[in-house]
This record gives C-alpha cells, structure tokens and sequence, in this order.
C-alpha cells in the first residue's frame, strides 16, 4: 500500500466581516500566473487565516512579513499528525499550528 503525505494550513476559511486587512487576500502576492488567477478566483469570497509565525523575540510575525523573515531562518514548526487508512493506503494529514524562528543564518 502506498504511503502518502498531504501538508495543510488552514489558510482559507468562507468570508466574514472583519476589519483585518492582512487576511484581504487581494493584497497577497503571486509567484505564478496560475496562483494569481486561483487567488482572484476567490478573494472576494473567502478570507485567509494566516499560519501564526513568530519572531527570535516571539513577536508575532505578519503575514506580508513571511518572505522577509523566513528567508534564511531556522524554525520550529509546530504542527499536528492525523493518520487514517483507506481503501489506497496509509494516510497522513500534517496540519500547520504555528512557526517560530530560532535564528537567522
């Protein structure tokens, strides 16, 4: 049977009214032609909930932030395992909770 890995966050949730602009997902950079029609396929009817990272200080870390940050850290990933079995095989769900950063190299 084959093993199999999908790594999720729970990055996108249905739109409520909030006053964050950082879950504005219209403001949201793209890599890629296809990751900007995907996300203008859905900015206006979803709201992202954005992974909590945290700084070396622990402070939280925004979203716009990520690249800047991220480029060039150590960090600690927290995260949950759920494993169930199918009729293809093992299962395994890892859920993103949080990113901290141990230190820049």
């Amino acid at each position: 049977m084959p093993l199999r890995l999908r790594c999720i966050n729970q990055v996108i949730g249905q739109q409520r009214s909030v006053n964050n602009t950082e879950s504005l997902m219209e403001e949201w950079p793209a890599y890629t032609f296809a990751a900007q029609e995907a996300m203008d396929a859905i900015a206006y009817t979803h709201q992202a909930i954005p992974i909590a990272a945290y700084d070396l200080y622990g402070d939280n870390i925004p979203p716009h932030a990520y690249e800047e940050y991220f480029k060039g850290a150590l960090a600690q990933i927290c995260f949950t395992l759920t494993h169930h079995l199918d009729e293809v095989g093992d299962v395994f769900w890892a859920n993103i909770d949080s990113i901290h950063i141990l230190c820049k190299v």
